[in-house]
């Protein structure tokens, strides 16, 4: 006999426990992503995994008042994986915008395996939606220049292009693409 189960797809606040899926994932997409686009910086970028990802720093956020972590999680009521998830900071900082009543979508990951299959929309809804319950009036984001189809993502979302956000990986220092979105 054979049952049928569908996967359910949910997008949650994060909790302590979901720390070590959390740091898992963020190794393994920016990995994916950025190894891909720019071969030719992998030291610095797996230098940068290796600091910026840990178990510990994941479990410090998590504990912080001022970050957010939404998961999406796929599953059965047997089994949950995450599949993605968001990092949102109020304290976090940029040279170009006041600081006043605004946040940062420091990071936002769908694992590479689940894209393609309209999670991100699904992600970054509910992150406009968290971002408007914190009545916050704006948020912004930085990326990386290369990252073309993430720069259109966002673009979906109603961000602008507005300046440039200093960005340090291992001794290199960058300057990424600042998008905003006002509320």
């Amino acid at each position: 006999m054979s049952f049928y189960s569908k996967k359910m797809i949910v997008i949650e606040r994060a909790n302590l426990e979901d720390a070590p899926a959390i740091a898992t994932l963020a190794r393994y997409a920016f990995l994916d992503t950025y190894i891909t686009l720019a071969p030719h910086y992998r030291e610095n970028i797996e230098s940068y995994v290796a600091q910026a990802f840990t178990l510990s720093q994941t479990m410090i956020d998590l504990e912080n008042s001022h970050i957010q972590y939404l998961v999406m999680r796929e599953g059965t009521t047997e089994e949950e994986t995450i599949i993605g998830y968001a990092k949102l900071g109020d304290q976090k900082t940029t040279p170009s915008i006041s600081p006043e009543n605004m946040t940062c979508i420091e990071r936002f990951y769908i694992h590479p395996q689940h894209k393609k299959r309209g999670l991100g929309s699904k992600l970054m809804e509910a992150v406009l939606e968290e971002i408007q319950f914190q009545n916050k009036s704006l948020v912004w984001l930085s990326i990386w220049e290369i990252n073309i189809s993430v720069i259109d993502f966002y673009t979906k979302f109603g961000f602008e292009r507005a300046g440039v956000h200093p960005f340090q990986m291992d001794d290199k220092i960058d300057e990424d693409i600042l998008m905003v979105r006002k509320f």
